[in-house]
């Protein structure tokens, strides 16, 4: 698949609990506008998913550059973002 002409990496710390979104202008629009159709299906009461992946994962969404000081620190690049939107009502349902 083709790289994507703007940035959009996504990176993990090594003990998980710090996730990093490296993002130009056109990058962080391609998020946005996931996010926006996500909401656009909760205002209609419907959940929905999207799907983000890099090129190795069969994607196109994310890029897999990161700092050097983020590769040094032993960060991972994350090759799936999934975004999930829920109602409020399949929230309580499920207990989140």
């Amino acid at each position: 698949m083709k790289r994507p002409e703007y940035l959009l990496s996504v990176t993990a710390a090594p003990t998980c609990d710090v996730v990093t979104i490296h993002g130009d202008r056109a990058g962080l629009a391609v998020l946005r506008d996931r996010i926006d159709a996500l909401l656009a299906r909760l205002d209609r009461e419907e959940c929905d998913h999207a799907h983000l992946r890099t090129s190795e994962w069969a994607g196109f969404e994310l890029t897999t550059s990161m700092l050097d000081n983020e590769r040094a620190s032993g960060h991972s690049t994350v090759h799936h973002l999934e975004l999930l939107a829920w109602t409020t009502a399949w929230r309580a349902t499920h207990g989140l």
